[in-house]
C-alpha cells in the first residue's frame, strides 16, 4: 500500500501528483491535452471537477476543491476519480466509440447516472480492487473516514423551530459573527419561527445546510423551506457529544459561550 502524507496539498503539487497517480494507477495511458491545467477552485459543493470541450471532447482541466488540500487522502480519491473521466473522453477521441462517454445505461452493466456508468464503475472497481485505500466512489462527503479531523474547524448552525415540529437549519458563513439580533432577524425574514437555537457543531455536522451570508443575513434567492426530519435532525445535532448550545429561546446558556459571542457581536461592530 503507497504511504500518503499527511501534509497539505499545495498548488503545485498538483501536477507533481498527477503525474504520480498516473504511472500508478493508469500505467501513464492518460495524454493530457495542450494547455490542460490542475489548479484548486473555491467549490463548496463540488469536491472535483473535469472540464473538456463539448464538442471536440479535448480535456481543458482538472478543478479540486481547495476545501481538500489539507485532506491528502480524500484529495487523491478526487483527483482519481476525475482522472477516471479523463481517460474516458481521451478513448473517446481515439475511438469514438460512445460507451465510454457512459451517457446511456448499457443492458446488464450498472448505471448510477450520466458519467457514472459501466465503463466509469468498471474502473472505479479495478482500481479499488487493486489499491483499497482509494476509497473512490461515485459520490464523496466531506469528513468520512478520508479526512482529517483535527483539520476541520468547527461551524455554527441556525436552527429555526416551527409549528407542528416542522424546522429548517441553516449554516452561518465560516466567517460570520454569531451576531443573535441579526440571526433573530433573518429567521423572522424567512419563517414564522416558535423559537431559534445556535449550535457549535463539528464542521462535517453542518454539511449540507443552506449557508447565510457573511452579514448574517439570506442570500437573495433563499427560499423559506422546511427540513424532512427536522426533529430528527435537530435532536440528532444537539445530542452530539461535541456540540455546543450557544444560544436558544434567548437564553444564553453559558457564561463562557457568551463571552464568545459577546466578543464576536464587538468585533462586528467595530468592523462597521
Amino acid at each position: 500500500m503507497p504511504e500518503i502524507s499527511r501534509q497539505p496539498v499545495s498548488p503545485d503539487e498538483l501536477g507533481e501528483l498527477f503525474q504520480t497517480y498516473n504511472q500508478r494507477y493508469f500505467n501513464n495511458e492518460l495524454v493530457p491535452s495542450e494547455g490542460f491545467s490542475l489548479r484548486f477552485s473555491r467549490s463548496t459543493q463540488l469536491f472535483g471537477c473535469f472540464r473538456y470541450c463539448l464538442q471536440t471532447h479535448v480535456d481543458w482541466a482538472i478543478d479540486i476543491s481547495s476545501r481538500l488540500a489539507d485532506h491528502p487522502r480524500a484529495l487523491r480519491s478526487t483527483l482519481v476519480h476525475e482522472m477516471i473521466h479523463m481517460l474516458a473522453h481521451q478513448k473517446y477521441r481515439e475511438t469514438g466509440d460512445a460507451f465510454y462517454l457512459d451517457e446511456h445505461p448499457v443492458p446488464g452493466e450498472p448505471f448510477v447516472n450520466a458519467d457514472h456508468g459501466a465503463y466509469f464503475l468498471s474502473q472505479v472497481e479495478r482500481l479499488n480492487r487493486q489499491w483499497p485505500e482509494l476509497h473512490i466512489a461515485v459520490t464523496s462527503h466531506y469528513g468520512n473516514h478520508l479526512y482529517e479531523h483535527d483539520r476541520i474547524p468547527p461551524r455554527h448552525l441556525l436552527v429555526v423551530a416551527l409549528e407542528d415540529g416542522r424546522g429548517m437549519i441553516y449554516g452561518l458563513h465560516p466567517k460570520a459573527a454569531v451576531d443573535i439580533s441579526q440571526l433573530q432577524r433573518t429567521a423572522a425574514q424567512l419563517h414564522d419561527p416558535s423559537g431559534i437555537s445556535v449550535l457549535k457543531v463539528r464542521g462535517e455536522l453542518a454539511e449540507g445546510f443552506p449557508v447565510l451570508r457573511k452579514d448574517n443575513r439570506a442570500p437573495a434567492r433563499m427560499k423559506p423551506l422546511s427540513l424532512r426530519g427536522f426533529e430528527e435532525v435537530a435532536g440528532s445535532l444537539r445530542s452530539h457529544r461535541e456540540t455546543v448550545t450557544l444560544y436558544t429561546d434567548e437564553l444564553v446558556v453559558d457564561q463562557m459561550v457568551a463571552n464568545e459571542v459577546l466578543v464576536n457581536q464587538e468585533t462586528m461592530v467595530a468592523a462597521a
